[in-house]
């Protein structure tokens, strides 16, 4: 979504891919989208729990480089997630994207809803931060830089500057925000625009274009549902039995939800 003078002046969501994988084809599909977006094979794959995963967070990236090409300098890019390098993205190729948006001034910008850093060993930080900000300054909406340039240099994984910030005074929520670590922008001037973009009732407090595509690209319950009915008439179609669809697909979470579903 590229959203411009307070309006969306374009959006773009691409069709629903359904992906089979089995335990024989899954090498095969893994390394052809590793290899796609990275140039290079990867050194081993994923098991069946974490490849689906996988490949979206490919297309996610591909569309990353992508939108690098097509954006103005001096443009904000929004990223769902944190600038670390690990399997997906791998340090190369992120850092090639964070130089190259380097290059042509454009804020890469990673804003995560949910984060894993713990303020010592076993508390979670966001909300510690957001705790001690009340006690110290009481509400309001603020930023909290939390590593520095020297640091995050030597930290090859991490290609972001760390902060965590409450972008709005009404909104009860903060946020981790990632900016590249080569960017040498204001972070007055990146939060500013934060801040400004944050102002939608409907998700007040959090960037309103990462917020709108997100419901644009929800799978609905829905589309779920249809696409495990259309899956469950091919099994019975190739023999197997409703017996064995039931084992394997029974979720007993579904019988005590099902008062919330108003059944």
């Amino acid at each position: 979504m590229i959203f411009q003078n307070g309006k969306r002046v374009k959006t773009k969501v691409s069709r629903l891919s359904l992906e089979t994988v089995s335990l024989g084809n899954l090498k095969e599909k893994y390394y052809a989208a590793y290899s796609k977006l990275i140039g290079e094979e990867p050194t081993e794959a994923p098991g069946l729990d974490k490849i689906l995963d996988r490949l979206r967070l490919f297309e996610e990236w591909r569309l990353i480089l992508k939108l690098l090409d097509e954006l103005n300098s001096d443009d904000i890019l929004l990223i769902d997630g944190s600038l670390r390098a690990s399997i997906v993205p791998p340090y190369n190729f992120l850092s090639y994207v964070t130089s190259k948006a380097k290059k042509k001034n454009i804020h890469l910008v990673g804003i995560t809803k949910t984060s894993t850093l713990y303020w010592g060993k076993k508390s979670p930080l966001i909300p510690m931060v957001v705790k001690k900000s009340e006690e110290l300054f009481g509400k309001g909406k603020w930023y909290c830089r939390f590593s520095d340039l020297d640091w995050a240099l030597k930290n090859l994984n991490w290609f972001g500057i760390i902060y965590v910030a409450k972008l709005k005074k009404a909104s009860d929520y903060a946020f981790r925000v990632d900016v590249n670590r080569e960017d040498d922008v204001s972070p007055d001037a990146i939060f500013s625009v934060l801040s400004d973009l944050a102002s939608s009732p409907q998700a007040l407090g959090y960037p309103y274009p990462l917020a709108a595509i997100h419901n644009q690209v929800r799978i609905a319950s829905s589309e779920i549902d249809d696409l495990r009915y259309r899956l469950q008439q091919k099994a019975l179609q190739k023999g197997i039995s409703t017996v064995d669809w039931d084992l394997l697909f029974s979720d007993f979470h579904e019988v005590l939800d099902l008062d919330l579903k108003g059944k």
